[in-house]
């Protein structure tokens, strides 16, 4: 299989609704829209192909994610870090997880490239990757793709000057196709580069899961120019598991409880892991903290 055939059959996979497959099928058959939603036996039928169309999707990605050498959804930690280094990320960050209902060996990691990507994610009984996300600045090299190559994640766009890295303020980002003043009328994002003039790029902020496809997440992103130094700061998530469970209510859900109940504080948490973590992370946020 070729790269871009690989690629292609990657992208499919990652854009499959199983569910939404499910109910085109079933419609089709019924010369009718139904949907999972509408009980009866028609939709048991839909939610019984939807979850065999997932098990199916599961596989075949897993198979996919062989083929180029990447991650999965449940990833092993000794794999996951090999991946990890080979896309340049070098840790800056390890901490132990508490105990929480019995001694797991967890820990918790906060990688970074010399390119501005920040990885963080905890280990699940020690031997697996638990939560795991990517945070970015990302600029488009093309005028006409703005837009970075992953799968997913989420964040916000700013205008911002590349070289000196401010942001301009006065434009708001309101949705896919626009942007404005906060006092003018819409601008289309077609006149984007020429409204902010040459010297502003359309910057992209936010992050990406970093369990599923990380290594071509992370080759999608470097198809433009990520920020060393970042410009805007998207919503750092840099909190492990115990930081946000009671740990006297912690088989209950996630529910506490106890009174008073049990609340954490993720700025500062967020803030003493930023100055334990080598200051190879701060120099990445030095301009956003």
């Amino acid at each position: 299989m070729t790269d871009r055939t690989l690629n292609g059959a990657i992208d499919d996979a990652m854009n499959t609704d199983a569910l939404g497959e499910a109910e085109k099928l079933v419609s089709a058959l019924e010369g009718r829209d139904v949907s999972y939603k509408d009980g009866g036996n028609l939709g048991k039928l839909v939610t019984g192909i939807g979850f065999r169309n997932m098990q199916i999707l599961s596989q075949r990605k897993k198979e996919l994610a062989q083929l180029s050498n990447d991650t999965v959804l449940c990833n092993k930690l000794d794999r996951y870090l090999e991946i990890v280094a080979d896309l340049g990320f070098k840790k800056v960050l390890e901490i132990e997880v508490p105990e929480m209902r019995e001694d797991r060996g967890d820990r918790f990691f906060v990688f970074v490239t010399d390119d501005g990507l920040i990885l963080r994610f905890d280990t699940y009984n020690g031997t697996s990757v638990n939560a795991s996300e990517v945070y970015f600045n990302y600029a488009s090299n093309d005028p006409e793709a703005r837009y970075p190559s992953i799968n997913g994640g989420g964040g916000g766009m700013s205008a911002v000057n590349i070289e000196t890295l401010e942001v301009r303020k006065n434009f708001a980002y309101v949705g896919k196709y626009s942007v404005r003043k906060s006092d003018e009328p819409l601008v289309e994002v077609d006149e984007w580069r020429d409204y902010v003039n040459s010297d502003q790029w359309t910057v992209q902020y936010g992050s990406v899961d970093g369990r599923e496809f990380l290594r071509r997440n992370v080759n999608g992103l470097r198809e433009g120019r990520l920020l060393s130094k970042w410009a805007v700061k998207p919503f750092l998530w840099l909190l492990h598991y115990a930081d946000t469970n009671c740990p006297t209510c912690f088989d209950s859900d996630s529910r506490c409880f106890c009174e008073p109940q049990f609340k954490y504080d993720h700025d500062a948490i967020t803030a003493a892991r930023i100055e334990a973590a080598d200051p190879a992370l701060r120099e990445i946020l030095e301009n956003v903290l």
